[in-house]
């Protein structure tokens, strides 16, 4: 039973540093593609910050779709099965360079405590 309980333990520390490591990436990707929209590279719209446009937060700051495009392959990976999603940040985008955080879930349960990553608008 003790290490039955231990095994659960580690379970859970492993689904959250896979969490943190697929964060950080998303993070990352994003700086990346800020640095790519500076120079005239393609690059990804995350948070479709149009000159003087403020975008609606709950609907597309956090759009899973748009970020899995940060990632290597286009797609937010699975930990132990669940899927992995960034819920509605509160802020939104007002220009181009702005950053703005998204809590991150796993299996549609928040992490206690909070995981995040943060994301910089871009306009491309």
């Amino acid at each position: 039973v003790t290490a039955l309980g231990k095994f659960q333990d580690l379970s859970g520390d492993a689904e959250r540093a896979a969490v943190n490591a697929i964060a950080t990436e998303i993070t990352g990707g994003s700086n990346i593609n800020y640095a790519k929209s500076l120079i005239g590279t393609p690059a990804i719209r995350i948070g479709d910050a149009t000159a003087g446009v403020d975008v609606d937060a709950g609907t597309e700051a956090c759009n899973d779709v748009d970020i899995a495009s940060l990632l290597r392959g286009n797609a937010i990976p699975a930990v132990n099965g669940k899927v992995v999603a960034l819920t509605s940040s509160t802020e939104a985008c007002a220009a181009v360079g702005d950053d703005y955080t998204c809590a991150v879930t796993l299996g549609g349960i928040a992490l206690n405590p909070v995981v995040t990553t943060t994301l910089v608008c871009t306009d491309t």
